[in-house]
């Protein structure tokens, strides 16, 4: 009788742990519903900004439209109107932030994968831009407004845009949020292809749309075996600061 009690006490603390750890999961789980209003959301703010801009314009008579979309500065305002809707988002918010683990920097294993990634993104690049000549990445420069800057500040706010707050912005965009959201609500086959061909297409601007595809793979990848958002950030920043300084002395500017 007593072995039969212990037994029943043992499944029901099993039941128990089962239901915790199903509320727990429960509780990080991103419905359709707040994904599709956190994204109307961050389009609904800039467009906002943007009409707000227009009409001043028409009644200032000012180019306050030019001043918003050129390169660096509109980096720097996306991503304030990215960081706003993610503030007012708070289950988007909680979903993004459980990824965001700076423990996984004590291991060894993760600096391996950080420069692992970053030299395969190099070959990669180096392959279709130069080897095979499939893209061509000249429009870089004057679309992320290089060619506009010409003093020492404008140089230290294209960076903080370029090499610090965009990798930031675009790790949890495509990977904290998309990627995620499609892995857990579908498949995690469906979260990297889908993520990553978006992150291409984000930059056909700049001319490219293979190799960030390619990169979106690798940043997912790196994602998935630490766990964690800050190896893709960190990932993120080198490759842009690369790509800040190559630009900077091609162009001596």
């Amino acid at each position: 009788m007593t072995d039969e009690k212990n037994i029943e006490i043992e499944e029901q603390g099993i039941e128990e742990s089962h239901d915790t750890n199903h509320k727990e999961k429960r509780k990080y789980e991103l419905k359709w519903s707040q994904f599709s209003l956190f994204i109307l959301l961050y389009l609904g703010i800039q467009i906002f900004v943007g009409i707000v801009i227009v009409i001043m314009d028409a009644i200032l008579g000012t180019e306050f439209i030019n001043l918003f979309t050129i390169g660096y500065i509109g980096l720097l305002f996306d991503t304030g109107f990215f960081f706003l809707a993610l503030f007012l988002m708070k289950s988007v918010r909680v979903f993004t932030f459980k990824k965001i683990d700076f423990s996984v920097l004590r291991s060894a294993k993760t600096y391996g994968y950080i420069i692992a990634s970053f030299f395969f993104v190099m070959i990669i690049q180096y392959l279709i831009i130069f080897v095979l000549k499939l893209e061509n990445p000249s429009a870089q420069p004057e679309e992320l407004g290089f060619l506009q800057v010409t003093r020492g500040f404008e140089y230290v706010l294209l960076f903080i845009a370029i090499v610090i707050l965009t990798p930031i912005k675009e790790e949890i965009i495509y990977r904290g949020i998309l990627h995620r959201f499609l892995e857990t609500r579908h498949h995690f086959w469906i979260g990297l292809i889908v993520s990553s061909l978006i992150f291409g297409v984000a930059h056909i601007t700049g001319g490219i749309i293979i190799t960030p595809t390619i990169m979106g793979i690798a940043f997912v990848v790196l994602f998935k075996v630490t766990n964690s958002l800050v190896p893709g950030i960190i990932l993120h920043m080198l490759w842009n600061l690369l790509a800040y300084i190559t630009i900077i002395t091609q162009f001596n500017l």
